[in-house]
């Protein structure tokens, strides 16, 4: 009857085994949100990126999208986040500021004045927060 119990037990717990794994995948790649922001200065164009897993994959993903709508082939990642706010103002004469924070509101901010250096009439172009 031990035996029995024992067996029972071993196939209950080699059952469950998959389950525990694919849960600390899910919780893993919860906890690593990268996005990135992506802008040529030659058009004005713009990508991003949100919910990716490293820094690398987002920055990729940004660029690329920014490269689809300009073209220009001179897309380059201005900002990256991890579980943060990201923001990208442009100006009039396509200069730009980017910030980044925990917080959206502060983000945009800073991204703003950080625009206003280098030009006039600034807006705030994106904001992502992946998380």
């Amino acid at each position: 009857m031990t035996l029995i119990k024992f067996k029972q037990l071993a196939t209950a717990v080699a059952l469950s085994i998959p389950f525990i794994v694919v849960g600390a995948e899910t919780t893993l790649a919860g906890s690593a949100n990268y996005g990135s922001i992506a802008y040529s200065r030659r058009t004005g164009g713009m990508g991003w990126s949100t919910n990716y897993a490293t820094r690398k994959a987002a920055e990729r993903r940004a660029t690329r999208e920014c490269e689809r709508y300009s073209g220009s082939g001179d897309c380059k990642p201005v900002v990256w986040v991890r579980n943060a706010c990201a923001a990208l103002a442009t100006a009039s004469n396509r200069g730009y500021g980017w910030a980044w924070n925990t917080r959206r509101d502060r983000a945009v901010q800073r991204a703003l004045v950080e625009c206003s250096k280098r030009g006039r009439f600034c807006k705030v172009r994106r904001v992502i927060c992946p998380r």
